[in-house]
């Protein structure tokens, strides 16, 4: 290949690479703050936030599924509805430490004791926050054990007197003569009478002390991991949205690296084909050829402000 044939085909390979670095640029602008925040941290760290978020979506998912097998199943015979079950789970969460997936979880929970109805229901949920801010335990086995005194109250205030919940002889004998009629809704109202005397209070407590506002402020950005992920997981577009943006600035990377390589490669050979010239034919080849060096010039000047325009954006 003559010196004038690989002039002109350098030209031609740096607007190839030109134009790849100006569809990469257009990438760029093309994509909303979520996209440009996305191609400016690409990596790892991305992964990882974009599958932690994932993650809070898909168990919140879950959890949600969860308590709507359990209202089915049970035809929601408790009376409570899903609406009234996230109301309350919204409400306990921003008064206690706990947040609202873990609640929803002991709701859930709670619903499988048939015994459990809509009136007791949140007084029982109020019971199992305390008793676990009192024994340092999670809220779902909390809410199992007061989910067994209310759908049992005789075995059941046996359970919670060894967490710490004593009834008084007067109490138990209250119990025990209520369930001997039937009346389990009077023998759960002395069994909770009993516990908010205990501990009535101590998980709303708890949420006002510095350990109690971390955890709500953990609770708070894990609400907003889940929030980020619906946006994904909603009806899939998000990600697909995602997924393209990605495939798109890909693809334009991938033009200016092809681009820059068939340059790189063009240079090497000019450079072969000049070590073959004497001073006076590299001298002939320039008069020959000045206009397509001039261009090829003009050509990279371009690139070059087409980069910088790049850096200062990013």
């Amino acid at each position: 290949m003559t010196l004038g044939e690989l002039l002109v085909k350098i030209k031609v390979d740096a607007a190839e690479a030109k134009t790849g670095l100006t569809d990469f640029w257009q990438s760029l602008k093309n994509v909303n703050v979520l996209g440009v925040a996305t191609v400016g941290i690409i990596g790892k760290q991305l992964y990882d936030a974009f599958k932690s978020c994932k993650d809070a979506a898909i168990a919140a998912q879950e959890k949600m599924v969860k308590l709507e097998a359990i209202l089915k199943a049970t035809g929601e015979a408790s009376g409570i509805t899903k609406k009234a079950a996230l109301d309350l789970a919204t409400s306990f969460s921003s008064v206690t430490s706990f947040s609202k997936g873990t609640i929803i979880e002991a709701e859930t929970l709670m619903l499988t004791f048939r015994n459990v109805g809509k009136d007791v229901f949140p007084q029982a949920m109020k019971a199992a926050a305390d008793l676990a801010t009192l024994m340092g335990t999670d809220l779902t086995s909390a809410a199992m054990m007061v989910g067994k005194a209310m759908d049992n109250p005789t075995e059941g205030m046996t359970a919670l007197q060894r967490s710490g919940v004593r009834l008084s002889a007067t109490q138990k004998a209250q119990v025990e003569q209520f369930m001997a009629i039937n009346n389990v809704a009077k023998a759960q109202e002395v069994i909770l009478s009993a516990a908010n005397a205990k501990m009535g209070g101590l998980a709303e407590a708890y949420a006002n002390t510095y350990a109690g506002r971390v955890n709500q402020l953990e609770n708070a950005f894990g609400g907003l991991k889940k929030t980020i992920g619906n946006l994904f997981l909603g009806e899939g577009q998000g990600l697909t949205g995602l997924t393209n943006i990605i495939k798109d600035i890909s693809k334009s990377i991938e033009t200016i690296n092809i681009s820059f390589l068939k340059f790189k490669v063009t240079i090497a050979e000019i450079n072969k084909t000049l070590s073959f010239l004497n001073k006076d034919e590299k001298v002939r080849a320039w008069y020959a050829h000045r206009d397509a060096v001039f261009e090829l010039n003009a050509a990279m000047k371009g690139l070059n402000k087409e980069q910088q325009e790049i850096s200062k954006s990013a």
